[in-house]
């Protein structure tokens, strides 16, 4: 998408990276190689897939327990990979 809004911005005759800030939200090997080169989020994907794992099983009635499956709320830290787009 951001690939996307950035053609739209230079069709508006807005310089992605110098007259706006364009971010991504999960960086990807293309993201350096686009002009601007796109800043992003870069989550830890191994330890995410593991405690998501997790979060499922515990989910599931017969790995939940007598209490039962609850909500869960957690918030996990992101590198932020800064490039020429913010």
């Amino acid at each position: 998408m951001a690939l996307g809004g950035c053609k739209a911005l230079a069709e508006m005759g807005i310089r992605p990276g110098h007259d706006i800030a364009v971010i991504v939200i999960v960086d990807t090997p293309l993201c350096r190689y686009f002009s601007p080169a796109l800043t992003g989020f870069r989550p830890s994907l191994e330890p995410m897939g593991r405690r998501l794992a997790e979060m499922l099983l515990a989910s599931i009635p017969a790995f939940a327990g007598p209490e039962g499956a609850r909500i869960i709320r957690e918030v996990w830290p992101l590198e932020l990979i800064a490039r020429d787009s913010d």
